[in-house]
């Protein structure tokens, strides 16, 4: 009972310590913008497996679609995107978030998504 007591208190140290260092540091963070012709009786659809959305509309015929992407480290941040596909009046949005694999991988990541008519 004693020694699986202690290999319990090395594991949670463990993640105390492991947890503890990714706070203290900020994240990576990359911007993007992009521009899409759509009519005013357009439509939107939005797929958003992660992260936040913000949708302003007005009477405009494009849409403005910024992302914001955050993850501690370069190599995770590769693995957040968004797929967009655009018609002539639909604009389909899709956030993709690769899974991260291993015990030890970084799981990391968020991915904000501003769209809005131009």
């Amino acid at each position: 009972m004693r020694r699986s007591a202690k290999i319990g208190g090395l594991i949670g140290l463990l993640c105390l310590t492991t947890m503890g260092g990714c706070s203290s540091r900020k994240p990576l963070q990359e911007q993007a913008e992009q521009f899409f012709s759509l009519p005013l009786d357009g439509s939107i659809s939005v797929e958003n497996g992660d992260g936040a959305l913000r949708v302003v509309g007005w009477y405009e015929t494009r849409v403005r679609l910024a992302t914001l992407r955050k993850a501690y480290t370069a190599a995770r941040l590769r693995q957040i995107g968004v797929v967009t596909k655009a018609w002539a009046n639909a604009l389909a949005v899709r956030t993709e978030v690769l899974p991260a694999r291993g015990f030890f991988a970084d799981r990391s990541g968020t991915l904000e998504i501003h769209h809005q008519r131009a």
